[in-house]
């Protein structure tokens, strides 16, 4: 009767748990081998008859027992047979994908598991006394975040051949509470998180690599209770439209996918700092709903106050990365917030409290996976540990000594690691074998968490670390009745002691090492950040640690030099010609910019119609950097977001990380005009040099390996920030020196930036250069593309440079030239001090190669364009004796001059050879163009000029 009970039982769990279960073992006749055959399995199903034959059977399962309709055991024959569920086992739910036993490549595996009940009892009892993990307990009770006290893992590996698994891949498993959300109230502050029971509370998530057979077992180890593991099952994994995590591309100079080249394009998206609805509109300060609890116009202190948000907040930063993604964005830096997206503040290892947080992470990365964006994860915010900060949200809690009682919260506790382990001083985190403990349990929890999604780029320590621990005091200013920091008050360790530097490299080792190991299997990408400046590598070599994948840094400064600053720190860390220049080693890794500003320390961006913003992504793109620069700037302003559909789309193809001619990657370069004067000095060399002027326009380009291609930009300095200001204030207020940067008054500086031009007779021909819009010619200002391959001079190469606009992505201007003794001369059209005309990009070219690939001379379609050209002529050709429009000298030699008086708009100018052939396209808006032809063949060509609804045609001649 005992057998019978256990068979009934067995079949009772499968239909409780049918939609659930793992894939069962298929046991038939030919796995009774042996005399006494013992069958075992997570789930068993038996599906033919089975002979026993004087045999004793033993059949246990982790699961289930299924024994199939009809089935028949030795109905003659003598024999036993045992069947059993093994007691107090691990019990295995198949969660995700909904095909039980079979799981698409690249896609997330997910399994419950449920342990005993006894267990789960203690499970409760801790969460329901709601302490942090070092309280005392006033009863047994065990602690599902802490792994010395329950560690669940699975253990998974795929058949390399018919005898052979590789593996086993460890990945963690992290205790989980399943939510709903609630939002039947009209009122959104009253919207709630339901909890939705599961008997399965611990999570396995896992992303399969390859295709093929794969096979998996569960282990709990839990304090006084021992080990428990299940049975092998196995699961096949299918081709899918999943991708491959984000890696190194084999020259660590930029990213890939798999085979494929990957360029991020984005910036931070954190959290929506104040509510935003879908189409972009800031919530109105006197709307009865703002999702912090305070109106936008309290901003930032509303966000300190301690408050966690509504609900709302998460549901409409999900509509953010919908219409990010729609905008062409793939990549986004997301800061763990703990007003927002982090597990643990209030008590140390004890996440309870924030599981729906937890499980609104889940839903912002799921979305990121269906918007095809990648996240940059960084798993802790700097704020954590500076003393005091953000009042709520920093390190000290209420009563610290540097803060006045009038600026003091008394409901604030402070940080956990602060509070529960006794640390007052935050340095000290960095040491404590506690706190480094503890830490260690979250970025676990993390990686066990959401370290399956292969739209997870890269895991980040913290950021800004070498900003962290810093100290200052805070007093109550009465005149204003505001609270500020007390004037040279603050004190940086990092700046100031090796020995903290120290600390921190090791602290960063220790901590990447352990995330590699948590991720195990699912790779990702291991990152740090880093305040402008870096490092200081004399004590802290955190760039160059074997296990470190990607350098992230900020990089503010003022303008305009942080764009040169870009190309210099990428150059400097790579192996090129002026690598070491800064005190450097070489270190071959990705370099991105975590942040990114040419207005440090200033909300420019409030008052300059977004000149800094568009400077920022598009010329930084050009500088070395993996990816585009992560603007934190205008983190919410939607209007410019199809600015990152445009870049993606104008870099697609180009897989920057090739190699050729042992160069690795492509390498950026900047040129800008500078006039130089020799002065007499008195003392030795007696002669110097020194700029007498500096050009406007600049130029950033990618050179390729093989050094016949380029793309980049050139771009007029006079588009800035002070050009376009719309607010009544001087931005330089209190920053002299930035004044002094930007307008480039002379360079008669000393180390420490004091005015040294009483006896020196240098000083800039134009010391206010910015400070006005500028239209700029390319003879006023020439630049160069320098070492391209080939011969220079009268019979160089030919090289093609295509000039197109940031705002359209049209070709404004094709030019061809031939390479130099300086390189190839970047012929940019008029380039103005104004958003549509401040910026070019560029595409070059060998000559041959891409034109006759465009405009092959024996198509239909150049014959056809060379008929209409033909038509228009006939019917204008008396065009160039009328008024209107002139064109001079004709013939000519070297340039040809093209007269619109009554241009009132843009004119598009193209010239053709005989052929049909383009030869040239510019776009003006000047009454007056100039056309460089000097690098024409002598012959006939046809100039079309199209204003407006008109097009007229002229033919000249070029001796």
């Amino acid at each position: 009767m005992k057998k019978l009970f256990l068979i009934i039982f067995v079949l009772m769990t499968l239909a409780v748990y049918a939609q659930q279960t793992l894939p069962c073992t298929q046991i038939g006749v030919n796995n009774l081998g042996g005399q006494n055959p013992y069958i075992t399995g997570s789930c068993l199903e038996v599906s033919s008859d089975l002979h026993v034959n004087n045999k004793n059977v033993i059949m246990e399962a982790d699961n289930r027992i299924h024994f199939g309709p009809g089935t028949n055991i030795s109905p003659v024959q003598q024999g036993d047979l045992h069947a059993s569920i093994r007691p107090n086992a691990l019990q295995i739910a198949w969660i995700e994908p909904g095909t039980v036993g079979s799981v698409g490549q690249f896609k997330k595996l997910e399994l419950g598991v449920k342990l005993n009940n006894e267990i789960e009892a203690l499970i409760d009892e801790f969460i329901a006394a709601g302490k942090s993990d070092v309280a005392p307990r006033t009863n047994p009770s065990l602690n599902p975040f802490d792994p010395d006290e329950i560690d669940v893992y699975a253990e998974f590996s795929y058949q390399q051949n018919p005898v052979s698994w590789a593996g086993p891949y460890r990945q963690n498993g992290f205790f989980f509470e399943d939510f709903a959300r609630n939002q039947s109230d009209s009122d959104p502050a009253n919207w709630t998180w339901d909890n939705v029971p599961s008997d399965y509370r611990f999570r396995v998530r896992f992303t399969p690599k390859n295709t093929g057979t794969w096979k998996c077992r569960i282990i709990a180890i839990v304090n006084g209770f021992g080990e428990y593991s299940t049975s092998f099952f196995t699961f096949n994994v299918n081709e899918s439209d999943g991708h491959d995590f984000v890696s190194v591309g084999p020259n660590k100079r930029f990213l890939k996918i798999g085979n494929e080249p990957f360029f991020p394009v984005g910036m931070n998206l954190t959290d929506p700092l104040c509510y935003v609805d879908f189409n972009g509109t800031i919530d109105d300060p006197t709307d009865d709903f703002d999702p912090y609890g305070n109106n936008c116009l309290g901003f930032p202190e509303s966000v300190w106050s301690g408050a966690m948000p509504y609900q709302k907040v998460y549901t409409i930063f999900e509509q953010e990365l919908e219409a990010f993604a729609s905008a062409g964005a793939n990549y986004f830096k997301m800061d763990i917030l703990p007003w927002f997206s982090d597990i643990e503040f209030e008590q140390i290892c004890n996440y309870y409290n924030r599981m729906n947080v937890g499980w609104e992470v889940d839903r912002i990365v799921e979305k990121a996976e269906q918007e095809g964006l990648f996240i940059h994860f960084n798993t802790s915010v700097q704020y954590y540990f500076l003393k005091p900060d953000r009042i709520m949200w920093d390190w000290s809690a209420y009563g610290e000594a540097s803060i006045s009682e009038e600026c003091d919260n008394s409901s604030d506790e402070g940080y956990c690691y602060n509070k529960d382990l006794g640390l007052t001083d935050p340095e000290s985190f960095f040491l404590d074998y506690r706190a480094i403990k503890y830490y260690t349990n979250r970025l676990r929890y993390m990686i066990a968490r959401w370290g399956y999604s292969t739209n997870i780029s890269a895991f980040e320590t913290i950021n800004e670390i070498n900003g962290t621990c810093g100290t200052k005091e805070v007093f109550l200013d009465v005149a204003e009745n505001k609270c500020k920091d007390v004037p040279g008050s603050d004190y940086a360790p990092y700046t100031h002691e090796a020995f903290f530097r120290q600390k921190v490299n090791a602290w960063q080792s220790s901590m990447i090492n352990l995330m590699i190991t948590y991720m195990g299997h699912d790779r990702h990408l291991t990152s740090v950040n880093y305040l402008t400046g870096g490092p200081k590598i004399a004590d802290d070599h955190t760039y160059y640690l074997n296990s470190l994948d990607i350098i992230t840094q900020q990089n503010y400064g003022d303008f305009p030099d942080l764009y040169k600053n870009s190309v210099n720190i990428v150059n400097d860390f790579h192996n090129n010609a002026d690598a070491g220049s800064d005190d450097r080693p070489l270190c071959d890794k990705p370099f991105i910019h975590g942040e990114f500003g040419s207005v440090s320390g200033y909300n420019y961006w409030l008052c300059d119609n977004d000149a800094s913003w568009i400077r920022d992504l598009w010329i930084a793109s050009f500088t070395g950097i993996c990816g585009s620069a992560l603007l934190w700037d205008n983190m919410h302003k939607r209007e410019l977001w199809p600015h990152f559909g445009r870049l993606r789309a104008f870099v697609e193809g180009y897989d920057f990380d090739e190699s050729d001619n042992g160069q690795k990657g492509w390498v950026p370069e900047h040129d800008r005009h500078v006039d130089y004067k020799y002065y007499s000095i008195d003392t030795f060399p007696y002669l110097i040099h020194k700029p007498k002027f500096i050009g406007v326009v600049e130029t950033f380009y990618l050179k390729s390996p093989d050094k016949e291609h380029a793309i980049g930009i050139v771009e007029n300095n006079t588009y800035n920030f002070y050009t376009s200001w719309s607010c009544s204030n001087d931005p330089f207020v209190g920053n002299q020196r930035a004044r002094e940067e930007f307008e480039q008054k002379d360079d008669n500086f000393d180390s420490g930036h004091n005015d040294i031009t009483d006896e020196n007779p240098w000083t800039l021909v134009d010391d206010d250069m910015y400070s006005s819009k500028r239209t700029v010619s390319y003879d006023d200002e020439k630049l160069y593309i320098k070492d391209l391959s080939g011969y220079a001079g009268v019979w160089g190469k030919r090289y093609t440079i295509e000039f197109v606009s940031p705002w359209t992505l049209n070709v404004v201007a094709t030019v061809t030239d031939r390479k130099g003794p300086n390189g190839v001369q970047i012929k940019y059209p008029d380039i103005r001090g104004v958003p549509e005309t401040s910026m070019y990009l560029m595409r070059v070219y060998p000559y041959r190669n891409k034109s006759a690939e465009t405009f092959p001379n024996d198509t239909i379609a150049v014959k056809e364009v060379y008929k209409e050209l033909l038509l228009d002529f006939q019917s204008d050709q008396e065009i160039a004796s009328e008024p209107e429009i002139r064109v001079y000298p004709n013939p000519a030699n070297d340039c040809l001059n093209i007269e619109i008086p009554a241009l009132s708009g843009l004119a598009d100018i193209s010239i053709f050879d005989l052929t049909g052939r383009m030869i040239s396209k510019t776009v003006s808006y000047d009454m007056l163009t100039k056309i460089e032809i000097s690098s024409f063949n002598p012959g006939t060509f046809i100039l079309k000029i199209t204003t407006g609804t008109n097009t007229k045609t002229i033919k000249f001649v070029k001796q």
